[in-house]
């Protein structure tokens, strides 16, 4: 495994990933991460819509400088829901990161080219700058991948890898 490329099998594993839901804060949506041979699979149930309903999947703390790269490949397949791919820069969940939303074909293993000038800037699921700082970049602290729209019912989103180039 290279030093720029986050792999989802079972036999490399340096970030631990945990799915987070709206029950932290009284909501009722659920979801888990299954890992399977060659990637991981994050799957749940958004079960109201209101302002706090939301699912994500959290790496583990690795700081990581991606300041000598210019965007990420990420190798997905979905539900057909979108999709954010988050880059925190800050410690806690709630400041602002990074973010990008992927709107993709359902049941079809993608690879998405994503340059980091298309990244926004969000904070508690709103866009705070239509364009993320370049130092964001210098001092990641880990990623997020987030149900990205309010949608009543089960979601699934399968992850091979992360790269970056």
């Amino acid at each position: 495994m290279s030093n720029n490329t986050i792999v989802f099998n079972d036999t490399e594993i340096v970030y631990e990933w945990k799915p987070y839901t709206d029950s932290v804060v009284g909501g009722t949506s659920t979801a888990s991460i299954y890992q399977k041979e060659d990637h991981i699979s994050f799957q749940g149930v958004i079960t109201a819509i209101s302002h706090a309903s939301w699912a994500s999947l959290r790496s583990n703390l690795v700081p990581k400088d991606l300041s000598s790269y210019s965007g990420v490949e990420l190798t997905l397949r979905t539900d057909g829901r979108p999709y954010a791919f988050e880059i925190e820069y800050n410690l806690a969940w709630q400041d602002a990161k990074a973010s990008f939303i992927m709107q993709p074909v359902a049941n079809e293993w993608i690879t998405f080219k994503i340059p980091f000038s298309n990244f926004h800037t969000v904070q508690l699921n709103k866009i705070i700058s239509d364009k993320a700082a370049i130092e964001s970049f210098s001092n990641v602290k880990r990623f997020n991948f987030h149900v990205a729209k309010k949608i009543v019912g089960d979601f699934r989103l399968d992850i091979k890898s992360v790269s970056f180039y």
